[in-house]
């Protein structure tokens, strides 16, 4: 487990004091706009966001197989795209990489076991999977670590209590599991999850990302509605805290940081199939819109390699293949 997540004893200290600063941050901010490149914004708390679009989509090579579901993280400078449900099967072991330079995918180490709605981070090297739901609906506890360049996976200790779509994120030496209010904690070195504090509210399918090594939990569903919540999770103090809520509430949703913002690209809402993609600044608290999906999906996983945002998979009621990547440019 050492060798999976490394801490760095000489600058831990300082790293959480300058981590609870920059964590405040994000509650309290708040002005009346933004300028240059990150276009006109204002806070909003439901509605349309209030900004032009921004930014460019571009096709890319589509999936080797259509996937829903699917995990997707970029590690180095590929994009992995790892299990999900196909047209075939209601959960695959497949795992793929895409190089962006040569626009093609090729076929490396399979999970070690089918699995769809699995929660996937890298970090540290590393590119970490927990929970999700087997070939036959059920949910699973089992956690994995994949070495890319050994092309092999590890197991890790076992999730507390089956999750059947959690989110994952590395917080420094930290792996963050959320799953409806249920946060759980993996440190260096400990041989089981820690429970953190709870969420103050249940939500299934929600856009979560580490930013400014926080974990933020945005969107997804309370109940049957789609939710606006923004949730901030501090793992060093376990409390959470609020932000301002996503314009465009909805569950399902890719999201990944690109550029020090959370992005939050189709889903489901109220509405149904949504191809709105918003941004997250946490320097002001505030949502800008951004260009839309091509294609409005939900099930769709995202990854940011270099300067790009790769969303790839979803669909409407069946699986897709389709890929599509978003630059500000």
């Amino acid at each position: 487990m050492d060798d999976h997540l490394r801490r760095n004893p000489s600058d831990g200290m300082d790293r959480r004091t300058l981590l609870l600063a920059a964590a405040s941050l994000g509650a309290g901010a708040l002005a009346a706009g933004c300028g240059g490149s990150e276009g006109a914004a204002v806070r909003v708390t439901h509605g349309a966001p209030q900004a032009i679009a921004l930014g460019r989509w571009r096709k890319r090579a589509r999936l080797p197989s259509a996937r829903a579901e699917a995990a997707v993280v970029g590690h180095r400078d590929r994009v992995h795209v790892l299990g999900g449900a196909t047209s075939a099967s209601l959960a695959a072991a497949s795992h793929e990489t895409y190089d962006p330079h040569t626009d093609d995918w090729r076929v490396v180490a399979a999970l070690p076991r089918a699995v769809r709605g699995v929660g996937a981070a890298t970090g540290q090297g590393r590119i970490y999977l927990a929970g999700g739901v087997d070939g036959t609906r059920r949910a699973v506890r089992e956690a994995y670590v994949y070495d890319a360049q050994a092309d092999e996976w590890a197991a890790l200790p076992a999730l507390p209590a089956a999750a059947a779509a959690p989110a994952l994120v590395v917080v420094e030496e930290l792996l963050v599991a959320v799953s409806g209010s249920r946060v759980w904690v993996l440190s260096a070195g400990a041989g089981r999850w820690a429970q953190g504090a709870r969420a103050k509210a249940a939500r299934s399918r929600p856009a979560v990302v580490a930013l400014e090594n926080v974990v933020h939990v945005i969107g997804g569903r309370e109940g049957r509605t789609p939710s606006n919540r923004h949730d901030v999770y501090n793992p060093w103090q376990d409390e959470w805290f609020d932000a301002a809520p996503i314009p465009t509430g909805r569950s399902s949703a890719a999201a990944a940081v690109l550029g020090g913002q959370a992005l939050v690209a189709g889903g489901i809402g109220r509405n149904g199939l949504t191809a709105r993609t918003e941004a997250y600044d946490r320097r002001t608290d505030m949502w800008t819109s951004l260009a839309p999906l091509p294609v409005a999906r939900r099930g769709a996983g995202a990854a940011v390699v270099g300067r790009t945002l790769h969303v790839a998979g979803g669909g409407a009621r069946t699986p897709g293949a389709r890929h599509d990547a978003f630059t500000r440019q």
